[in-house]
This record gives structure tokens, sequence and C-alpha cells, in this order.
């Protein structure tokens, strides 16, 4: 984490604050590098020597990294994350709250999801899943990520707002040295044709655009521009991945660096057990060659020739080999693999362990610990997604067009942050469940979220809102010999796997 000790940045102490930060940053890209080609395959072993010959020299970089990272991103992000209502929310004021009691009548509930449904189309329309894969993919690699969110000067979108992700390596935040870490500066910059880095750096009341020269040990220029930045909030956003309480972040697969480096040692030693054994030295005993000879067997190469002191000596002329004890080598692998797939969280592809049935399949294998990082990773990503929220939202306040001012009216409190993942598995019985609990009086939305068997519980629940109050109200009414403890089946919708089996003996007791 880049830090700094002044309590707020203006343009007296802007250029130090950035000298400083830039300093620091580029130390950072230089490991940020050395991820990237990491996972891209450029891996030490590529670079290994041999000194005992030299000719026969494998180098064989199986990119296990790339393949925890491929899941870590495909587990965790392959689905939309979506905002839900958080909880009841103050009814809706002004115009827009006038049209919507003319759709929905008196429906508050439905109303205050309108503002959430919008906000998350929105969204959709900047294409947000897709930045969030981008963005994911950064920061499991090297540990950081950077967002940008801008004003929409676009008048025919509907979005309020613009969305982007930024290379990490050209972004960066500086935070507040103190125990709470608030963010000071946002910084995104280019280098231009010229070899100079364009910054622009935003504060929470000031935008500055300054150039600066290429170079450890450069300087930013003196002249710069500055403007207002009227929103508030920083617009540069930074995910991190693993952060510890020092403030250090880590690629998903840097932890097993070390392992993966003696993996593709030990499989290139393996590829060139395979090379020596066909380019076998041949060794010729008590036997005597010119070089004609030599070259019309292996060109002069590959082979040894001795000769034994005395007389009545037998030639012999046969292969030197010896191979590696393939069992042996692969028990070692296999608990380099297993080592790594633990370390990293990765459940263990091709064994079958536990039962067959959807869930077993799920929480086996591993499933379970990918499952419990996975949640781990989106508690440390809602925390950098609510500054995301709320630069939005302040966006949205400042909109010029009142009518969707009361999307701003929003509190970041009000949103909730819906990660999803599997949500096919077990169909039946989430369906079961989610029916069980709208015949109870459970609020719609909280009964969608509960049961998790849909990627967007906002916009399904808005869409399905109309029949869902009219069953909840024809159970409501309905007589109560309908809902009798004696028929547990009776508001059923199907079987799933709760049910006992029919000929259970002890069907007829229960």
């Amino acid at each position: 984490m880049l830090f700094t000790d002044v309590d707020e940045i203006t343009p007296q102490n802007i250029l130090p604050v950035l000298d400083k930060a830039f300093s620091q940053h580029e130390w950072n890209v230089m490991e940020e590098i050395y991820l990237f080609d990491y996972v891209a395959g450029d891996q030490p072993i590529l670079n290994r020597e041999k000194k005992i010959r030299e000719d026969i020299n494998e180098r064989v970089a199986i990119n296990v990294a790339r393949r925890i990272k491929n899941f870590k991103v495909g587990y965790e992000f392959s689905n939309p994350i979506t905002y839900v209502q958080a909880g009841e929310i103050q009814a809706l004021k002004g115009k827009l709250e006038r049209i919507l009691s003319k759709i929905f009548k008196k429906d508050e509930s439905i109303k205050d999801d309108y503002r959430i449904t919008a906000l998350n189309e929105m969204l959709r329309e900047q294409s947000k899943s897709s930045k969030d894969v981008l963005l994911a993919d950064s920061f499991k690699t090297c540990g950081l990520g950077y967002r940008l969110i801008m004003p929409n000067d676009n008048e025919d979108e509907l979005s309020l707002f613009k969305i982007t992700t930024l290379n990490p390596m050209c972004a960066f935040v500086v935070y507040k040295n103190d125990a709470f870490r608030e963010p000071m500066l946002g910084v995104s910059f280019a280098i231009t044709d010229n070899g100079t880095y364009k910054i622009g750096a935003w504060s929470k009341k000031n935008y500055f655009e300054i150039t600066r020269p290429i170079g450890l040990r450069a300087s930013c220029n003196e002249g710069f521009t500055v403007k207002p930045w009227v929103y508030g909030e920083i617009p540069v956003i930074e995910y991190a991945n693993e952060r510890n309480i020092l403030g250090d972040s880590f690629g998903c697969f840097e932890a097993v660096i070390p392992i993966l480096d003696e993996l593709n040692t030990v499989n290139s030693d393996r590829a060139n057990d395979i090379a020596q054994f066909v380019q076998s030295l041949l060794w010729f005993h008590n036997c005597e060659l010119d070089e004609d000879q030599k070259k019309q067997i292996v060109d002069g190469n590959g082979m040894i020739v001795t000769k034994s002191a005395g007389d009545g000596r037998d030639a012999k002329i046969t292969y030197l080999t010896q191979t590696l004890n393939q069992s042996e080598i692969q028990s070692y692998v296999d608990y380099l693999k297993g080592e790594t797939q633990e370390i990293s969280g990765v459940p263990m592809f091709g064994i079958s362990t536990g039962g067959s049935t959807g869930t077993a399949t799920s929480m086996s294998n591993g499933y379970s610990e990918a499952d419990s990082r996975a949640q781990t990773s989106e508690q440390e990503f809602e925390q950098s997604e609510r500054r995301a929220i709320k630069m939005m939202l302040a966006i949205a306040r400042h909109d010029k067009n009142k009518d969707d001012a009361d999307i701003g009216s929003l509190r970041v409190s009000d949103v909730g942050i819906k990660f999803s993942r599997n949500k096919t598995y077990n169909l039946t019985d989430k369906v079961n469940a989610w029916a069980t609990m709208l015949k109870n009086g459970a609020d719609p939305l909280r009964a969608t979220e509960i049961a998790s068997f849909t990627t967007d519980p906002q916009q399904f629940t808005v869409d399905s809102m109309e029949m869902i109050k009219k069953i909840q109200e024809s159970y409501a009414t309905s007589d109560s010999s309908a809902t009798d403890a004696t028929k547990p089946d009776a508001d059923k919708i199907m079987q799933d796997n709760s049910d006992q089996s029919k000929n259970s003996p002890l069907s007829g007791k229960l």
C-alpha cells in the first residue's frame, strides 16, 4: 500500500506526495511484471542451465499458475455480481415517485426495488460483469486491480456513469497513514509518444493533470493544471487480493511459486531422462575405431571407448543406460500437486471421492475449501465495491437530469452486493424451499436470495412480484385445512431429496 502523512491533498503538496508514491509504485510494478510474465508462461525453468551433457537440456514449463488463476476467476466471477436491496428503504419522493406510483400502485417495496433495479440496468449497459472479470484477472494475478468510474457524457445511454478497468501498472491509490487508511489520492497515467508520463490524479476536492519524466529518480514537472472535483469521492478504486494487516497483497498463486518451480524442474528432468535414454552413450570396450568408423556410427559423438590392460580380454559394445524410477517420481509429483492445490484452495480435478449426487460432487474433491476461500475473497472485494457504489451514487446526486436524482438518494447501506456461483444443482430443493418461505409470509426478495437459484434475485423478484403477491394472498386467505400439519406434502411443488421413501418402515409412524 502507498501512504501519505498529509491530512489533505492540495495544489501546494500534490507534487511531493506524487513523487514519493511514484518511487514506491515503480517497485511494485517490477513485482507485477514478474507475476504477469509468470502466469503467461515465462518461468525460471526456461532459463535453466545444465552443466553435464549440455546438449540434453529439456525445459518444460507446465503452467499450473495459469490454471490456478483461471479457476479462481471463473469460480468467483463467471456469474455477474448484482446489487440487491439490503433492507427497508425510505419511500421515494419527487417526480419518480409519482411515475412509479401509477405503475406499481401503492406497493412501497416495489418502488424501493426499482431504484436498485435501475442501478443494475445501468451497470448492465456498461457491461460491468465483463469488466469485473478483467478486474479479477488483474488482482488474482498480481494482487492489485483498479477501476475508474466517471460521469457519462453520452446522453443516448441510460447509465449516469461509465466504468473501465485500468492497467495495474499504470494506476495506484495513495492512502492516509493512520489506522483507518482512507484513500486520499487516485492516480491513472499513460506513457506519451514523447517519453513522459501523462498523469491524472483525483483527490476528494480537485483533479490534477501533471506530466513526469520516466525514470526512478525523476520528479513531477512543476507546471500542472488543477480543476475542481465536485463529487467528493475518489473515482480510482483499488481492489486487492489476500491483503494482510501490513497492507501487502498477493496473487492467488504467489504462495506456491516455489512448489510450481520444483514441479517444472521434476518434469523437465523426466523429459531429460527420456532424451538421455534415446541418446544413450555407446560404450566400446577393448575396441579400437578410427575416425571414419566413429563417424559412420554416431558422427563421433555420444560414445565412450575404453581398453582393458592385458591379453585375452573380450571386446564389448553396449549402451550405457540408467532411467529414473517413474513410480517414485510420480509419487513425488502427486505430492507436489496435492500441496499446491491445498495451499491455493483449488479442487483436485480428476479424483472422484464421496457420493455422486449434485451436492456431494460439488462439496467433495476440494470444492468445499474452494467455496470457503471464495467467500473470504468476496468480503475483500465488497470493501472496494462499496467505494465504487459511493462514487456511482455521488455521480447520480449531481446529475442534471432530475428524473434520475432519486437513484442518488440511495445510501450505500441500502445496496447489498450479491455474489453468485453455481445455481443449477439441487434446483428442485431450492424451488421447494423458496415456495415454502413465500407461503409462510417471507419477503419475496429475501426468499429468493436465500433459495439462491438465480444469479439476479433483484430482477427476478421485480419481474415476478405481481404473481408472487397473488400467491401469498391466496395462501393467507385459504382454508387452514389446506395447510394442515397432517398433509406435509400438500404445498410442495414436486418431490425433493428430503422426501422419505414410501416403503420406509418409519413412514407410517412419523
